[in-house]
């Protein structure tokens, strides 16, 4: 494989490797030397492998290796199956139709490799979108003990039919298609889109089985249950994080506060509340999403960008000092945008409708990091 890198050429810095299997095979391994994959991540002679095989391809960076001990023979298998379904419940196996099971496994030495943000990319090709208006595809996860999760970070190329996700770890997955209940959506043709995947991933819910509620109030609780959900942090937050006097252990959101306050997405108040259930303003939603892209970018090492082109808004005396720069690098970024007249409108409280699609398009920022 080294005489194939060195005629890469100048430039080229992913080297694809496809498994030229017969119909009828179910597996590929790719095996591969790690000290090799180091020493060419080093020299940038590579930066990215993707490995193929059948409608199913994997992104793996080098710089994901960059911590690997460097020991002689030191190898990465890549192990691609097509699974059965010959384990998961009937509901499960309606929900899946006729696509297949797909397992990846990424080991080291033989232990499987871990990793913890979003550089590993699967792609599933040849992906037909629902035609019902009230379905939408999602990427479950199959769990140890058969239940279905859905990943978060997805993403649907209409012209390439291809489905790509961004898991946390090795595991199995499928394409399901998800039924969307929601019926009151029809007045808000510029969020149903994002309404319904957002719920198809399991981030939001309704306020019954059918009703959504758009046009309703949105806390500043609801709206970072959405963010924590939405950058797919699940994990409880440490026991030594103090929660505001104004939100009790036994809250359904207390532990999103808490969390968000660990990582630096909320901060309390003055006098030790947060006002969980005070609607949240435009300029407050600016800066909640703000540090939540802030953090997800530090997570993944991407140079922060700070400078902005922003648009200068009517009422740009209005917004709050503390939430200036984040109302001009969320609409820079075009997670918010302005209003019709000119203004932004810190001060208007915003609905459940304009909460989601914020937090679909912060997704949609997230993935590329």
């Amino acid at each position: 494989m080294s005489q194939t890198i060195d005629g890469m050429g100048a430039g080229s810095k992913q080297l694809t490797l496809i498994a030229d299997v017969p119909k009828d095979t179910k597996a590929a391994t790719f095996r591969l030397n790690a000290n090799q994959l180091q020493e060419w991540a080093r020299t940038q002679a590579l930066q990215s492998l993707e490995l193929i095989m059948k409608q199913t391809s994997v992104r793996i960076p080098l710089s994901l290796l960059k911590d690997a001990r460097n020991e002689d023979g030191v190898t990465m298998d890549v192990i691609l199956v097509e699974d059965s379904t010959a384990n998961l419940s009937e509901a499960q196996k309606k929900a899946i139709g006729n696509r297949n099971v797909v397992s990846v496994d990424l080991l080291l030495n033989g232990q499987p490799l871990q990793w913890t943000d979003r550089s590993i990319e699967i792609a599933m090709s040849n992906v037909q979108n629902s035609n019902a208006e009230d379905n939408v595809l999602a990427i479950q996860s199959l769990l140890p003990n058969g239940e279905m999760k859905p990943v978060t970070f997805t993403q649907y190329d209409e012209m390439t039919q291809s489905l790509a996700f961004k898991p946390l770890q090795s595991g199995r997955f499928v394409i399901t298609e998800v039924q969307v209940p929601l019926n009151d959506l029809q007045s808000y043709s510029w969020a149903i889109k994002e309404i319904q995947n957002l719920y198809g991933k399991g981030i939001i819910s309704g306020m019954t089985d059918t009703r959504f509620s758009p046009q309703a109030e949105l806390t500043r609780a609801q709206f970072l249950q959405m963010i924590m959900k939405g950058i797919g942090e699940s994990r409880l937050p440490d026991t030594s994080t103090s929660a505001p006097m104004d939100v009790k252990n036994d809250q359904w959101y207390s532990d999103s506060v808490r969390l968000g306050l660990e990582m630096g997405i909320v901060q309390g108040r003055a006098d030790g509340s947060f006002a969980a259930n005070e609607r949240i303003t435009r300029e407050d939603m600016a800066v909640m999403l703000n540090r939540a892209v802030q953090v997800m970018k530090q997570n993944a090492s991407t140079t922060v960008d700070t400078t902005t082109n922003s648009t200068t808004f009517n009422d740009n005396a209005d917004i709050a000092e503390y939430a200036k720069q984040a109302v001009a690098s969320m609409q820079e970024q075009g997670l918010l945008r302005g209003m019709a007249d000119g203004t932004f409108a810190p001060k208007q409280h915003a609905n459940r409708a304009q909460g989601a699609v914020a937090v679909a398009r912060m997704m949609e920022q997230i993935y590329k990091f």
